[in-house]
């Protein structure tokens, strides 16, 4: 938008000038080695040129000359090469170089074909994916993956288990046998000075123990033989043997295609343990078996709002699986933003939910009569149960004129009415005088034992049907 209100609306062509072999699988390629494949591609207009090709990756490569030249009409094919070359590539890391970090495994890459063409609506670029797998000559240890994260184990829940199993993989990305030499774990991280490694070993009963907390029970054994392109996959367990906290080790295996590690990790807590209170119209907060939430006697047109607390008081987070909010006169504040489903609540901190009793305003004199709602929660700690907040009011509309003892008024406002042109609705006129309101013309009427009581034209109090 401009400062003169003018909207201007960017954009580029999406309708493609032809149609492609996308995607372009390479398959495995050996370092050292080459692979070709053919891309067939057919015009979907006319297009006046080709004005050539590049890919992200330089490893592959196509050459402008073996584009077509010149114009190509709507549905016509042509063909062109495009070439992996991996004779260059070792396994290694080159300095400063967009295409030199060279480690088996899928790679892909962007190819582009650019044109120019007089159609309205299509864009002049066309893009093919190209992807293949490179594959070591030599043997090459992948260890994947390199941190391998347990999460959170809950401890001292009934029934549940205080493990968790996850897997990681040992594989030989190569054309060449792959040997298991040794494995070893440290706690101190990957530095190079000061660390103490111990060797991984296999207990009595069948355990591999990978760090502290960590183990296994199908690690292959030393001397393990991988044949090329093969992998396995292994079971690592984590026990919190030392309770609560948390627990890392770096696992490292050694083979004849080199050196690998993975980092396990994982934590321990107790159990979330949620506190339930409600707010009272003194403040403070209710025991949390109280689930009355009682706003009691209000005017109507006023309002007012109470909160429920829902703490943290365990070791692990909270989170509230269900919540009804109530809606209507008895409603939540702000729906959505306190105590809303999936919301979670960090360790020994609290949530609240803000209830609203809104009554609408009313005539005077009208009966007393009571609002009911409720808010349903629960939460993820297994000993809290559904909470079923019962809310409750009631309101008291203004009385004017005679009341009983406890306020009510003995008069109950009905409405307006109209005067027929032959009679009036209440004949009898007990004054009509300039000093006239509703609760005068009431205390007049009860005074004499008349049911109905009405004010009209200002000054006149009218009644009828004695008692």
């Amino acid at each position: 938008m401009t400062g003169s209100n003018v909207l201007y609306c960017l954009g580029s062509p999406v309708n493609l000038p032809l149609n492609c072999t996308s995607p372009v699988n390479f398959g495995s390629v050996a370092l050292g080695t080459t692979q070709s494949e053919t891309i067939n591609c057919t015009a979907n207009i006319a297009i006046t040129s080709l004005l050539g090709a590049i890919t992200g990756d330089a490893r592959f490569e196509v050459s402008n000359s073996s584009l077509p030249t010149g114009p190509i009409a709507k549905g016509a094919t042509f063909s062109f090469p495009v070439r992996w070359n991996l004779t260059t590539a070792v396994v290694a890391n080159t300095a400063n170089a967009g295409y030199g970090n060279v480690t088996p495994g899928v790679k892909s890459t962007a190819l582009t074909l650019f044109t120019t063409n007089g159609v309205t609506g299509y864009s002049t670029a066309f893009p093919i994916s190209l992807t293949g797998t490179e594959v070591s000559q030599k043997a090459y240890l992948s260890l994947m993956p390199v941190t391998l994260d347990f999460s959170g184990v809950v401890l001292g829940i009934t029934g549940e288990v205080d493990s968790v199993t996850m897997p990681f993989t040992i594989a030989n990305s190569s054309v060449s046998p792959l040997t298991i030499l040794s494995y070893a774990f440290t706690a101190d991280g990957l530095g190079d000075g000061g660390t103490t490694y111990t060797n991984a070993t296999k207990n009595s009963t069948g355990f591999w123990n990978l760090g502290y907390g960590f183990t296994s029970t199908n690690l292959p054994a030393i001397e393990t033989v991988i044949q090329g392109g093969s992998s396995v996959t292994v079971q690592g367990t984590f026990l919190p043997v030392n309770g609560t906290g948390k627990y890392q080790s770096y696992f490292f295996a050694y083979t004849n295609g080199g050196n690998g590690y993975s980092i396990l990790e994982g934590s321990a807590s107790t159990a979330p343990i949620a506190n339930f209170s409600i707010c009272p119209a003194e403040g403070g907060w209710l025991p949390g078996s109280n689930l009355l939430m009682d706003f009691r006697t209000k005017i109507s047109g006023n309002s007012s709002s109470r909160q429920i607390r829902i703490c943290n008081q365990g070791g692990s987070l909270l989170t509230i699986s269900k919540s009804k909010p109530p809606s209507g006169v008895i409603r939540a504040s702000a729906p959505g933003i306190g105590l809303h489903e999936s919301q979670t609540i960090a360790v020994g901190d609290c949530a609240y939910g803000t209830v609203l009793y809104q009554p609408p305003t009313e005539a005077i004199n009208m009966p007393d009569y009571t609002d009911a709602n409720s808010w349903t929660l629960n939460t993820n700690d297994l000993t809290f149960g559904v909470h079923v907040v019962q809310i409750q009011g009631a309101v008291h509309d203004t009385a004017v004129g005679p009341t009983y003892a406890n306020g009510t008024a003995q008069y109950q406002y009905l409405g307006c009415y109209q005067d027929s042109t032959a009679a009036r609705i209440l004949p009898t006129v007990p004054y009509n005088d300039g000093v006239n309101d509703n609760g005068r013309c009431q205390a007049a009427c009860l005074t004499k034992g008349f049911i109905f009581a009405g004010t009209e034209y200002q000054k006149e109090c009218c009644e009828s049907m004695q008692y």
